[in-house]
């Protein structure tokens, strides 16, 4: 999650973002920096100024990476971002998005369902899912594109979200999310999609980042059917008591890795640890990977600790 904040009052807004990315923003706009138009929103393109590409403006397909309440949010409908109705947020909220798929070269050796996190889309992950197939071909990569929704967090703007988030407490394990259940069944259908095609249940891993770990280890272990196991990265245990209530004994044995940066300041490494604590006085298997000097992102030595994670956990499982 990132806050994005100029500090120019015409232009003053707080929103926050999960990506992976190492994203940073001048404190002023930029003169290179321009106004989004009608067309650029069509097209869901926005101009960001991205440490990534060493600060030259660029453009990002699929993102929601916007400035402020001074350029047009491409998420925006009619809807005043901070007037929300009750109606909004509790109606159920579907993805027009469909997923990104990277098939299995030769024979598959099973299936990735990974979520990205608040604000970002499949496209986000889409770099990191290439890279690990060019090491482990015969794994599909499945990215789906959470729907559109008004998050409470950031003033009830529309974004894509695997449910709300109402404010950045630090006991998120009783906290209860909007959208939870339903991103759970969404999960579940994409899980079912992969069984129809030919692939077991044992030979699906489903993750994802931050929100989107959060609602892959919501819905892995509360799924009815044995999976080969679940990567959760930079991200904690949402509403523990419902999960504690619904933890299916399918998956008590079904082993996890969750990774974590020691400086993440947005889940933060202290509420990353808890999360991972709770999971183990449930009776539930894993391991947790710390990365001092990583903030709320991902690393080269992360990837490659996923990656064999992967390949071990999907060679290990029995057809």
């Amino acid at each position: 999650m990132l806050r994005f904040i100029t500090n120019q009052p015409s232009l003053l807004s707080l929103l926050h973002f999960e990506c992976h990315r190492d994203w940073s923003l001048t404190p002023t706009l930029p003169t290179n920096v321009e106004r989004v138009d009608e067309r650029d929103v069509a097209s869901e393109y926005v101009l960001v100024h991205c440490a990534q590409h060493k600060h030259k403006t660029c453009k990002h397909e699929k993102s929601v990476w916007m400035w402020s309440s001074g350029i047009r949010r491409k998420f925006f409908s009619n809807t005043n971002p901070g007037h929300t109705s009750a109606t909004q947020m509790a109606r159920p909220y579907h993805s027009t998005t469909p997923p990104i798929q990277l098939p299995a070269q030769g024979k598959p050796l099973g299936t990735v369902i990974f979520l990205h996190g608040l604000g970002d889309t499949g496209y986000g992950w889409l770099g990191a899912a290439e890279m690990m197939q060019r090491v482990a071909p015969s794994v599909k990569f499945v990215l789906p594109t959470a729907p559109n929704r008004p998050v409470t967090l950031n003033g009830g703007m529309m974004m894509p979200a695997w449910y709300d988030i109402k404010g950045l407490s630090e006991d998120r394990l009783s906290e209860d999310f909007e959208g939870l259940t339903q991103t759970k069944d969404e999960i579940t259908r994409l899980i079912e999609e992969e069984v129809q095609s030919g692939t077991p249940t044992n030979k699906i891993i489903v993750g994802g980042f931050s929100q989107g770990g959060a609602s892959a280890m919501y819905a892995g272990f509360t799924y009815p059917k044995k999976l080969a196991g679940l990567v959760l990265l930079s991200c904690y245990l949402p509403n523990g008591a419902e999960f504690a209530k619904n933890l299916r004994e399918e998956n008590k044995t079904t082993k996890f890795l969750m990774c974590h940066g020691e400086e993440d300041a947005m889940v933060s490494y202290n509420n990353g640890q808890r999360s991972y604590n709770k999971l183990k006085e449930l009776g539930l298997e894993g391991q947790f990977l710390s990365y001092p000097d990583m903030g709320h992102s991902v690393s080269q030595e992360e990837i490659a600790d996923v990656l064999e994670y992967i390949v071990n956990t999907l060679n290990e499982a029995k057809l």
